[in-house]
């Protein structure tokens, strides 16, 4: 799932690491005001045989609208299904919303700042929280969308990922010098506790903590972590020379043993500079790989943007070249997946879609303008399946939010309201026993 992202607290905010995992289910939450209709018609009585008889007229009452104020500073969104979600603004609020953006209600912590957070379901959501007073990170939990907050006294950073209300696990990230070191970490009580996962490196480094993940920042390395396995993919963007090939290596038991591949670049492309996203896995062991390719033009900015993907039929092990290639796709430019495959990227001026993994692919003409300018741009698109999404649009000083429900053909200009709301309360969980403290990076 594709990650939910919130103004940072420091910079091991800077970056989560942890591919998401496709869309997932969620239950409604409610945040729409009740909508009263007309009155029955009340039936003619007699009341006696010599009285006449009275008729009393059906009573119309106006639908009511909700009462809020314009929300025009949304800068990220990530929805569940057709009507839940939740998003981040530019000052730190975290939303919630039960009718697909139409209006959200402030499910903000008072008092804390947070990370990036993970959202399981319209219910369930965990962030991580710095707790200023003992100097540690903690987490917070909610089961109830957000009206109520647990405060948890340990957690990691950033990274965090759950595959339903107990297992989850983290990756976080500390970044520094054109460097970047992962350490993972578990919890099977819902957060409460983390337990180091003691991965090992493909060429451990001396001077290191157990669990280490070393890799070059600046190159564009990418890292994937779930339970089943651990991917590297190098980039080339630090040496800014090719490496002939999209260089992995894939390990199956938390880095016991290692696999090597050089998967061959597309025809054509041998002297491109590669720059990869993580890879995404499905349920069924499937997986694709965005690769971005880069080629330097005499003034030294890209000539070529390209994009293309890979795919596994057993979760890594292998990789095949898939056929397209998109054109004019930055490298800053993200892979949006759903559960059932469907792939959704901006493509130069226009939204490119797959509805087989990426095999073959449409571009859109569609009545939202995608081309970026100086003072607005496509900022994010969300898509749940392969019809429903949402993009956001970034002006100098405000957001848009849109809607589609046919795939990305045709786009509904959103008017979304912040609704009034109480604060959410806060409590602490007191009868954590203390864990082994999860190492803040830094």
């Amino acid at each position: 799932m594709c990650k939910l992202k919130f103004l940072p607290i420091a910079v091991i905010f800077l970056l989560m690491v942890s591919a998401c995992n496709p869309t997932l289910t969620v239950a409604p939450s409610p945040t729409m005001p009740a909508t009263q209709t007309s009155l029955p018609t009340q039936a003619e009585e007699a009341t006696a045989p010599t009285l006449p008889t009275a008729t009393s007229r059906a009573a119309t009452v106006a639908p009511t609208i909700p009462s809020g104020t314009s929300l025009t500073t949304l800068n990220n969104i990530h929805m569940l299904d057709a009507q839940d979600g939740w998003a981040g603004t530019m000052d730190g609020q975290l939303l919630h919303t039960a009718d697909g953006g139409r209006t959200w209600i402030d499910r903000t912590p008072t008092g804390y700042q947070h990370g990036e957070g993970f959202f399981l379901d319209a219910l369930h959501a965990w962030l991580p929280v710095y707790l200023a007073d003992a100097n540690r990170f903690g987490l917070l939990y909610t089961a109830d969308g957000g009206q109520s907050w647990v405060q948890y006294p340990y957690g990691p950073a950033s990274g965090l990922h759950f595959a339903n209300t107990m297992d989850g696990w983290a990756v976080t990230a500390d970044v520094g010098a054109g460097n970047v070191y992962f350490s993972l970490y578990q919890s099977s009580d819902g957060g409460k506790i983390w337990m180091p996962i003691p991965a090992k490196p493909p060429s451990p480094e001396p001077g290191l903590p157990p669990g280490t993940i070393h890799l070059c920042n600046i190159c564009n390395d990418a890292f994937h972590y779930d339970p089943l396995r651990m991917v590297i993919v190098y980039g080339d963007l630090g040496s800014m020379e090719s490496g002939g090939a999209v260089r992995l290596e894939v390990s199956f038991d938390l880095g016991n043993t290692w696999q090597s591949q050089d998967l061959p670049l597309p025809q054509g492309e041998t002297g491109a500079l590669v720059a990869p996203n993580p890879p995404v896995f499905f349920a069924d062991g499937q997986g694709i790989l965005p690769v971005h390719l880069l080629k330097m033009g005499a003034d030294g900015s890209y000539s070529e943007q390209k994009l293309v993907f890979y795919t596994t039929p057993d979760g890594g092990a292998s990789w095949t070249q898939l056929p397209t290639l998109l054109d004019a796709v930055p490298p800053y430019e993200s892979v949006q997946v759903d559960a059932s495959g469907d792939v959704f990227i901006i493509c130069g001026n226009n939204l490119c879609a797959s509805h087989d993994v990426a095999r073959t692919w449409q571009t859109l003409s569609s009545n939202l303008d995608f081309a970026p300018s100086e003072n607005r741009s496509v900022s994010a698109i969300d898509f749940v399946n392969g019809a429903t999404g949402w993009a956001l649009v970034q002006g100098s000083e405000v957001s848009s939010l849109y809607h589609t429900t046919d795939g990305g053909l045709d786009w509904e200009p959103l008017s979304p309201l912040l609704l009034p709301s109480t604060p959410p309360a806060v409590t602490i969980d007191t009868g954590i026993p203390t864990p082994t403290v999860v190492p803040t990076p830094g």
